[in-house]
């Protein structure tokens, strides 16, 4: 791959070939098209990913008891990560 300064040039394949600007911005447009849809691709990909997938529980730790502040100084620390994240 290199960079040239001439309207003539072959994108990607031998037989995609251009002579002039307008062939340069179609093919940018098409190369732009195919991106777009290789990104929807892998998009509609982890969806189906998601659907198919069992469902993970994540809340399996007992939640701390009421009295011994525990609850008070967990929001604090998440409070603090929140704001240091911000900065």
């Amino acid at each position: 791959m290199y960079f040239h300064a001439s309207t003539k040039a072959v994108i990607l394949f031998e037989k995609w070939n251009i002579d002039s600007w307008q062939g340069m911005l179609g093919s940018c447009a098409v190369i732009f098209i195919i991106a777009a849809l290789y990104e929807g691709l892998k998009v509609f990909r982890e969806m189906l990913l998601r659907r198919s997938s069992v469902s993970v529980r994540y809340n399996t730790m007992p939640v701390p008891s009421q009295g011994n502040g525990a609850n008070e100084t967990c929001t604090m620390l998440s409070e603090t990560h929140k704001t240091v994240g911000f900065v």
